[in-house]
């Protein structure tokens, strides 16, 4: 009987040791979530980190993840003993034992952005396209040209980075501009030239009284043909005819110093004078594309916290509007990508049998 027992035993410890090894599907679910996250928490506050410093006179650093490889490893060991007795009296000598690891090494990969990525990325103005791309996917024309345009016509965006003063006909043009693309009478198109593209601007009346108003008062500001509907885009200060529409776009740098303006300094450091431009700018009375707020206590809640310089700063997690514009100055950092910029992030995960 023992005989039997040792050999049976001996049997399913084998089957068991040799049996499929695997990593539990549902591993794949929660680890992409989980490393998703992390790359979009630490991607918001590596930006909010980078305009905070930018106004405090600082150089800007940026670590790109790579790449992200989780491996995974499982293995089981089974020790098996058997003793029968010769006299042939049944007795139970047999023994089992076994165990279980399993193992998660994960490698992750950072790439600094340094050299002609850092210059393309930051330095080089957005391409107009970029900017009606923008509007024509939904984003709010208000929005789209407050952040990355500095000029249309010759009409300059209020800024206190580039000391551009106040001028209520940029506000009335945007107005009239949000008010033209809510009523889904704006549009662009990009038409091949013999050595370029050239990108148009459309702007479709639909015969309503409104629409023809708002129209009317973007030909004025903008100093256009009477009557015109479509507009070439070029990038530049004055257009060359009255059917041009001329922008000055900003880099990326720009945008992160005007984003910069929005930080609540604290108080020590406006009394020591550690910041650049006015300490805010609502104090200065110029548009706050971000609320940034500051303390010396971790936040509660926020999207996105930082400690700098012995203090924290952070974006209130109620407050939507610098959410989303946050949110858009990330996306606008895609778009700046250079064509030689790195691979984006890649999350590889290991299953073994």
């Amino acid at each position: 009987m023992s005989g039997y027992l040792a050999r049976a035993l001996l049997a399913s410890c084998l089957a068991l040791a040799s049996g499929c090894i695997h990593v539990p599907a549902q591993s794949v679910a929660v680890d992409r979530f989980d490393y998703g996250q992390a790359l979009s928490d630490s991607w918001k506050e590596q930006t909010l980190a980078n305009v905070v410093r930018l106004r405090y006179a600082d150089a800007p650093a940026f670590l790109e993840v790579a790449s992200v490889i989780n491996g995974y490893s499982r293995s089981n060991t089974v020790n098996v003993n058997a003793d029968v007795p010769l006299s042939g009296i049944d007795a139970n000598l047999a023994s089992a034992g076994g165990s279980s690891t399993w193992s998660n090494s994960p490698t992750i990969t950072y790439q600094p952005l340094t050299g002609d990525s850092f210059a393309k990325s930051l330095l080089r103005p957005i391409p107009p396209e970029s900017v009606l791309q923008l509007i024509q996917s939904g984003w709010r024309v208000g929005l789209i040209l407050n952040v990355t345009v500095s000029a249309v016509n010759g009409i300059r965006n209020p800024s206190l980075v580039s000391g551009a003063p106040q001028d209520p006909r940029f506000g009335q043009l945007t107005d009239a501009l949000g008010r033209i693309q809510q009523a889904g009478a704006m549009g662009y198109r990009v038409e091949k030239a013999q050595d370029s593209e050239g990108v148009k601007l459309l702007l479709n009346e639909q015969e309503r009284s409104e629409v023809r108003a708002d129209s009317e008062i973007v030909r004025q500001l903008l100093g256009l043909d009477a009557g015109v509907k479509v507009l070439d885009v070029h990038f530049g200060m004055v257009p060359k005819d009255g059917q041009e529409l001329a922008f000055v776009t900003r880099s990326m740098l720009e945008i992160m110093l005007e984003t910069g303006t929005g930080i609540e300094v604290p108080q020590a450091h406006r009394e020591q004078k550690r910041v650049l431009y006015p300490p805010s700018a609502a104090d200065a009375g110029y548009l706050r594309l971000v609320r940034i707020r500051s303390g010396l206590e971790h936040p509660a809640e926020s999207y996105a916290a930082i400690k700098y310089k012995g203090y924290w700063f952070w974006i209130d997690d109620n407050d939507v509007q610098s959410k989303g514009v946050f949110t858009f100055l990330m996306m606008l950092f895609s778009m700046a990508e250079s064509g030689h910029a790195s691979a984006p992030p890649l999350i590889s995960i290991g299953v073994g049998h």
